[in-house]
């Protein structure tokens, strides 16, 4: 049963972020692969676009790290 956004902690949350962050890179990867021999321009811009979401995806690992580290019963 899906549950909705608003129920899930921010452990959950993170993990859901970077799962799309992983799977949207695959996307602009794919891509850049199928557009690189025709449009090259277009290509870098994929790729331009899969590194971004590489970027944000260790960013959302480093803030799940940083969660896992806190003292429980902070508030969050």
């Amino acid at each position: 049963m899906a549950r909705k956004f608003k129920d899930l902690s921010e452990r959950e949350i993170l993990a859901l972020a970077i799962g799309l962050e992983e799977e949207d890179g695959r996307v602009y990867a794919d891509f850049a692969d199928g557009l690189r021999d025709t449009y090259p321009a277009t290509a870098k811009l994929f790729e331009d676009m899969r590194e971004e979401e590489s970027n944000h995806r260790a960013a959302h690992r480093r803030r799940r790290q940083q969660r896992s580290c806190e003292p429980r019963g902070n508030g969050r």
